[in-house]
């Protein structure tokens, strides 16, 4: 399971920094990312 871990945390990642991309230049999130970040631990920023 270590690899799809590895994997998956690559791609919440990603999403995190596609949220807060569109954030910081005044779009929305795509739906995809924004439903991602949910998955991230609670020490990682932008979540909501």
């Amino acid at each position: 399971p270590e690899p799809v871990r590895f994997l998956g945390a690559h791609i919440v990642r990603r999403a995190i920094v596609r949220k807060e991309r569109a954030a910081n230049d005044g779009r929305p999130a795509l739906w995809v990312d924004d439903q991602l970040a949910k998955l991230a631990p609670a020490g990682i920023e932008d979540k909501k």
